[in-house]
């Protein structure tokens, strides 16, 4: 996939096949099978978790732009059209502190939620109020693509505006992960992935 950058990060890492990444992934207690792992390192998923996200920035040092590579350049072209509600994310109870997207909208004069949902409908992704409150409070645990690449879009920012980091550091801000050993970590798929191993099924 030309918008995902993980193959080229590995390549400068000196990661030269996708187990080297998947040992570096279970010390952060992400296990993936030989298959999820091609998936990921290829870029043939829709849905991913943010923890994911932050375990690679982590290990590769790098930042949310380096692995999303669509960011400012991102069109309507690029973005398909879809009408959905929960399909577009997955809902979180908790307001987190690594989602930048309040301020971004702040910063490009959008106050009111209404005006993004119909900057969004404008790049063919339609939400309800409900889930567009949720996506920007940032009250969900992981974000299809295709709705990452229409706010990037839409707010003319790069994925590292709306994914926080720490000044300096490459980790996301968020709850630290719990590593897990090997033995206890458990297979789990790409797009319902979080650094404590949990049941779930893979979203293509």
């Amino acid at each position: 996939m030309r918008w995902w950058g993980l193959p080229k990060l590995m390549y400068t890492r000196r990661l030269r096949r996708a187990t080297h990444l998947g040992l570096r992934l279970e010390e952060h207690g992400i296990a993936f099978s030989r298959p999820q792992l091609s998936r990921l390192t290829r870029g043939e998923f829709s849905l991913i978790r943010v923890d994911v996200i932050e375990a690679l920035c982590e290990i590769l040092a790098c930042s949310p732009a380096e692995l999303f590579t669509f960011g400012v350049s991102a069109s309507r072209s690029n973005v398909a059209t879809l009408r959905a509600d929960s399909t577009l994310f997955s809902a979180r109870a908790t307001c987190p502190s690594w989602w930048g997207l309040p301020q971004v909208m702040h910063a490009r004069g959008i106050r009111r939620q209404s005006q993004l949902g119909r900057e969004l409908e404008a790049h063919g992704i339609c939400l309800d109020r409900t889930a567009l409150s949720r996506i920007v409070r940032g009250r969900f645990c992981q974000i299809r693509v295709i709705l990452l690449e229409a706010l990037c879009a839409v707010l003319q920012c790069s994925p590292s505006e709306l994914l926080l980091q720490h000044a300096g550091n490459a980790k996301l801000a968020m709850r630290p992960g719990r590593v897990v050993s090997h033995t206890r970590a458990k297979r789990i798929p790409v797009g319902e992935l979080k650094v404590r191993p949990i049941s779930a099924r893979l979203i293509l």
